[in-house]
């Protein structure tokens, strides 16, 4: 990872602090809604950390490739987004690809997920 990339994962991970974020049942359903419907998936778990406010999901895809990885997260994203804000960083290697995503609300609350996506 270069340095610009360490700095705008900093910068990202700074910004995100003046958020709230917590564990809500309603995206827990849509999370879990999505990772059951979307074809590509091969399988999934979603866990969550009430204390740490953040979404765990670990995604095995089948016939795994970046641009698959990509096109998941993004339908993902268009799934459990809430409407003020969706802010996400990516870190890819070969076999897998990690996402850190936020999304908020107008009133400064909302979820953070941590994704990972692999091959099958």
């Amino acid at each position: 990872m270069g340095k610009n990339t360490k700095n705008i994962l900093m910068m990202m991970h700074d910004f995100s602090k003046q958020f709230e974020y917590k564990i809500d049942s309603g995206m827990i359903i849509e999370i879990t809604m999505f990772l059951e419907e979307c074809e590509d998936i091969g399988s999934f778990k979603l866990d969550y950390t009430v204390e740490s406010a953040t979404y765990t999901v670990d995604i095995l895809v089948k016939n795994f490739s970046y641009i698959k990885g990509r096109k998941i997260l993004k339908k993902f994203v268009n799934s459990i987004e809430y409407s003020s804000m969706t802010l996400y960083s990516s870190q890819q290697d070969k076999e897998k690809i990690h996402y850190t995503l936020y999304t908020i609300m107008d009133n400064g609350t909302g979820a953070h997920c941590e994704i990972m996506i692999k091959a099958f």
